[in-house]
This record gives C-alpha cells, sequence and structure tokens, in this order.
C-alpha cells in the first residue's frame, strides 16, 4: 500500500523513519522509502502516521499492541518527542489494559498477528507471564 505524506511529520516522531528519510532524500529528489516489516501492515502504520500528524488517537485493548510493536519498531520514543507513542502505549497497557482482565484477553489475543515480531520486539511476554491464567 502507498501512502502519500509529508516527511517533517514523520522524521520529528520516529528515528527509524528520519534515518530512512534522509537517506533517500540524499539520492533523488523525489524522497520514497520502503517500510518493509510493519507490524499488523498497512492499517497499523495508517495509525503511526495519524499520530505523526498529532491525531489524538484512540488506544484501545484491541490495537495497543499492534501500536506499541509498531512504535517500537519505527523507534518512536521519547528522543523523539515527549508523549510519543512508545509511552502513551506502555502507559495505556499498564493502566487500563492489565488492570481488566476483559481487556487483558483481548489484547493477548492480538499477539498472534505481531509473533513474528517477539524475538526483536521483547514487549509483552514479560507482562502477561505475570498474569495467572
Amino acid at each position: 500500500m502507498s501512502f502519500h505524506l509529508h516527511m517533517f511529520p514523520l522524521l520529528s516522531k520516529s528515528g527509524v523513519l528520519e534515518r530512512l528519510i534522509a537517506e533517500a532524500s540524499e539520492s533523488k529528489e523525489e524522497c520514497v522509502i520502503h517500510l518493509p516489516g510493519i507490524p499488523s501492515g498497512a492499517k497499523t502504520f495508517e495509525l503511526v502516521a495519524k499520530f505523526c500528524y498529532g491525531v489524538k488517537l484512540e488506544l484501545k485493548a484491541s490495537n495497543v499492541v499492534y501500536l506499541w510493536c509498531a512504535a517500537e519498531n519505527r523507534e518512536m520514543t521519547e528522543e523523539y518527542g515527549e508523549g510519543n507513542l512508545i509511552s502513551q502505549a506502555e502507559t495505556f497497557f499498564n493502566q487500563v489494559v492489565l488492570r481488566n482482565w476483559k481487556d487483558s484477553l483481548r489484547a493477548l489475543q492480538t499477539c498472534d498477528d505481531v509473533l513474528p515480531y517477539a524475538d526483536e520486539l521483547i514487549i509483552f511476554m514479560e507482562y502477561f507471564s505475570a498474569l495467572a491464567f
């Protein structure tokens, strides 16, 4: 899927996108980057892009795992902006999802889609292993 986006909102929130945009901008006038391996694909990247543009995301138990993995994968740390996506997803996960069995189970069900990233992004196993199912 193709997205036509401005580079400045993206590079201001993501270390990976900052590096990819810098590399692509050096070689040609039009900046085109390819983003293989985004956890859960284009739908999640669209939410990440909206976040970069300043759109307030509705974090839910059903999307927080995808967004957190995508944010980790794209290095959306506090270094690139206070209240960046990693910290928002982690805070929501800890303060909302883990305090409710129904939400915990809903989030756990979404983990299947991000298992290929589990080795790189050791996030959820430590949280879910603390739960006694």
